[in-house]
């Protein structure tokens, strides 16, 4: 079940990122795992961030035990998405974000 942490901004996120939500809940829920938008048009990014146009999300990892999950799980929502997605592994999340350039 997808939960949004509280004060994330999803207000002005861009249509197209519903469909990266939908796919984030559906990998995580396929591997009993629950599904947490920690930032999407809030928090501190980097300045050419596409967070701020609302291109981009992040997802929860830390209650992912093993690393080799987490990589798993990056895979099977990149390949789910596509190449116009780009699906990122980082220290405490799984940053996600449509940039068709």
């Amino acid at each position: 079940m997808l939960k949004i942490k509280e004060g994330v901004k999803l207000h002005g996120l861009a249509p197209v990122m519903q469909t990266a939500i939908t796919i984030a809940d559906q990998v995580y829920e396929e591997l009993g795992l629950e599904c947490v938008i920690t930032s999407a048009l809030d928090s501190k990014h980097g300045e050419h961030s596409l967070h701020y146009k609302g291109f981009a999300i992040d997802i929860r990892t830390r209650d992912i035990q093993y690393e080799k999950t987490k990589v798993a799980i990056v895979d099977k929502i990149q390949s789910r998405l596509g190449s116009e997605f780009q699906v990122v592994l980082e220290n405490d999340h799984i940053h996600i974000e449509f940039d068709p350039a």
